[in-house]
């Protein structure tokens, strides 16, 4: 069910917004969700909220700034991995033995 569903997003996905942007909007909830969850269940759901979340600022972000809502969406899930990345490298990097 969810290759079904993935498959239809990025189908209608591509009609809409091209291939480079989809596939971004597709790679980087579930690289976020990764890093973060341990569980295949746990991945897909933080996954699905990430993109909501992102969605929503992205969407407002592009209404404030009179913006393409597409590209906004990409650069609030960019900043929200970024943010991740950096947080779990500093936890590394601090890490007292």
């Amino acid at each position: 069910m969810i290759a079904v569903l993935t498959a239809v997003t990025i189908v209608l996905g591509m009609r809409m917004m091209g291939a480079l942007l989809i596939s971004s909007l597709i790679i980087f909830p579930a690289l976020t969700s990764m890093r973060v969850c341990r569980t295949f269940k746990s991945v897909i759901i933080n996954a699905a909220v990430i993109s909501v979340v992102c969605l929503i600022a992205g969407v407002t972000l592009s209404y404030v700034a009179a913006t393409p809502a597409g590209s906004q969406r990409c650069s609030c899930q960019s900043c929200n991995d970024g943010s991740v990345y950096s947080s779990r490298n500093c936890e590394k990097s601090y890490a007292i033995d």
